[in-house]
């Protein structure tokens, strides 16, 4: 992997955490306490190839940029992109069953599932999915709000 992009689903409780390469194909993927999210994007940025922080609109997102701007993160990876939420957590919870879709699961359709853990890693992992889909087709610059 050449270069990475590290999504952030910021929550007021949890965060969702992603890196995807450029090519889309995601390679790590976590959720995370609110209050440990600023390490875990240290950790994360550090050892893998990340040459972009995406973050969601939603809840929390300036207040998770000034903590990564504080901790000095942004100074490397610049001001991070601020990717439209709508509809990611139905997207994430889909891409989740699909994945998760074994055994007698196959038989039930996906709109009378639940998934069993939160979906806030597959959340980040659309954010950055999302991000890559705009800057291919030119669509928004990812840049801010």
């Amino acid at each position: 992997m050449s270069q990475a992009i590290l999504g952030i689903d910021p929550g007021s409780d949890k965060c969702g955490v992603a890196v995807v390469d450029l090519g889309g194909t995601c390679h790590c993927r976590e959720v995370v306490p609110t209050s440990d999210v600023v390490p875990v994007v240290q950790r994360l940025s550090t050892a893998y190839p990340v040459v972009r922080i995406v973050i969601g609109d939603g809840t929390g997102s300036e207040a998770l940029i000034q903590a990564l701007r504080e901790a000095n993160i942004l100074s490397r990876l610049g001001v991070p992109a601020v990717v439209d939420e709508a509809y990611s957590t139905e997207e994430a919870r889909r891409n989740y069953l699909l994945e998760h879709r074994k055994g007698w699961r196959r038989l039930i359709p996906l709109g009378l599932q639940s998934p069993r853990e939160p979906v806030d890693g597959y959340v980040a992992e659309v954010l950055a999915r999302r991000y890559l889909r705009e800057q291919r087709t030119g669509q928004g610059g990812g840049m801010g709000k």
